[in-house]
């Protein structure tokens, strides 16, 4: 730990985790808002409840990939 290695390791390890859980978190927020599209019924059975999960899945995706960006 004296040179510096582990905090490399971690960093590295939250960004392939990002890398991965970002975009599924805004293919799922996607599939949950346009699921009414072409199914009338919602996936949760309450319309407002699909629509609390699309915009937190989409919001949590967008900040996973904006981490990325950054740093």
């Amino acid at each position: 730990m004296a040179d510096g290695g582990e905090p490399t390791r971690v960093a590295a390890a939250r960004r392939r985790i990002a890398l991965v859980v970002g975009p599924v978190m805004l293919a799922l927020g996607a599939y949950i808002a346009l699921h009414p599209l072409w199914d009338r019924t919602p996936v949760t059975g309450n319309r407002w409840t699909d629509m609390a999960f699309a915009t937190f899945f989409l919001l949590r995706g967008v900040l996973y990939l904006r981490g990325l960006r950054r740093g």
